[in-house]
């Protein structure tokens, strides 16, 4: 059954309301957004700092710069007063001064009194039906709104996902024990190349990139996808970037789970040098796939969480809510300690460059296996006080 009519007749009931209510908000001293935002900060403020502004945003469900633009004018009009975190000075807290909260009980008494005569003429009967269908409507209002939500953007992010799955990948024993730091010829080789030959029947190395757009950007912090990466380093590495590629590659979770069956020693050292190969290579691949779809001949650097200065390991949660199921489609799970498992897999931000960059470039780590570029102390120092 199709609800035609009764949908004409919600849309037409909320018009009404609408203008019922903007001309309320334009009768008192705030207006409708103002209100909003003072009840919010009046409901949520605690008794000691506040509440924070980054949550006005996520709680009003707008933008934080729409939320910026109406603390200014709130502020001007002396309704609220802002303060800095003691430890964190990027952090703001919002109260209500006696004004604001003068302000606000003023609002919402007018309110009361409508509500209450609504209610009278209506009687209570009546308005108990009403409300305890309205809260059923406003449950499935909510449910459906997420779902619809969820959907589209399941629907973009596979428009702008490119997954590289299987890619034909050749390199030997020899190729391994290089990149160990052996020579070629070395007798180990043997038991990589025995372990070779098992690989190649089982392994599906897999990767998938995004096609995004950096939503906001501060001196330090990035929003992409709907999260806001703090970290000063990477905010000066995508200053000029409007376009950035998350992805996430892996070598699959076949070898990882050929690998726990094994038990002697050199044979697991041998088998998670393969791992590490068709990890690396997966990524090559997905290299080359990026490259070839830009518009502009140029290369790309990476930037991966946990590998620059101030942007630490637990980044990678919000790394993974911007990946979103496509993780799931490749077979990378995210544990509460942020480790990805198949472990031999490897995510971050990649973007087009003139200047190639790499994360090692500014890790002060000694040791490091996976170290591709040496420490450049002059680089380290301009990131961090430029």
């Amino acid at each position: 059954m199709r609800y035609t009519k009764q949908t004409q007749q919600y849309f037409d009931a909320l018009q009404e309301m609408n203008i019922v209510n903007a001309g309320i908000s334009n009768a008192g001293k705030l207006t409708k957004s103002e209100l909003a935002l003072i009840t919010t900060i009046g409901k949520y403020m605690d008794c000691h700092n506040g509440v924070k502004s980054s949550d006005l945003s996520h709680k009003l469900n707008v933008t934080t710069a729409a939320i910026s633009k109406m603390l200014r004018v709130l502020e001007k009009k002396g309704l609220i007063e802002r303060s800095n975190d003691e430890k964190d000075r990027r952090v703001v807290y919002v109260r209500l001064t006696y004004a604001g909260n003068d302000a606000f009980l003023e609002s919402m008494g007018e309110r009361e009194d409508l509500l209450e005569n609504v209610f009278r003429k209506m009687g209570p009967q009546d308005v108990d039906t009403f409300l305890a269908l309205w809260t059923v409507f406003n449950k499935h209002m909510e449910a459906e709104y997420k779902k619809m939500k969820a959907e589209t953007k399941r629907g973009r992010d596979m428009m702008n996902t490119v997954f590289i799955e299987s890619p034909d990948l050749h390199f030997t024993a020899a190729d391994i024990l290089e990149k160990m730091g052996m020579p070629r010829d070395h007798k180990f080789g043997e038991k990589i190349a025995e372990f070779l030959k098992k690989a190649e029947v089982i392994a599906k190395p897999k990767a998938f990139y995004m096609k995004m757009k950096i939503e906001k950007r501060t001196e330090d912090s990035v929003t992409i996808g709907g999260q806001t990466f703090q970290s000063i380093a990477l905010a000066k590495n995508l200053t000029n970037v409007d376009t950035v590629y998350p992805y996430l590659c892996t070598c699959g979770s076949e070898l990882a789970e050929y690998a726990i069956g094994l038990d002697d020693i050199l044979e697991q050292y041998a088998f998670d040098a393969i791992m590490e190969m068709y990890r690396k290579e997966v990524l090559v691949a997905m290299m080359g796939v990026l490259s070839d779809s830009l518009e502009e001949v140029g290369q790309t650097s990476a930037v991966n969480p946990g590998s620059l200065i101030d942007w630490p390991i637990s980044e990678q949660q919000k790394l993974f809510a911007v990946f979103g199921e496509n993780a799931e489609k490749i077979g990378v799970t995210l544990s509460d300690s942020c480790i990805m498992s198949p472990i031999k897999s490897v995510s971050g931000i990649r973007y087009q460059t003139d200047k190639a960059f790499h994360n090692c470039q500014l890790c002060q780590k000694k040791v490091c296996p996976d170290r591709e570029d040496p420490f450049n102390r002059e680089l380290y120092c301009r990131t961090m006080q430029e």
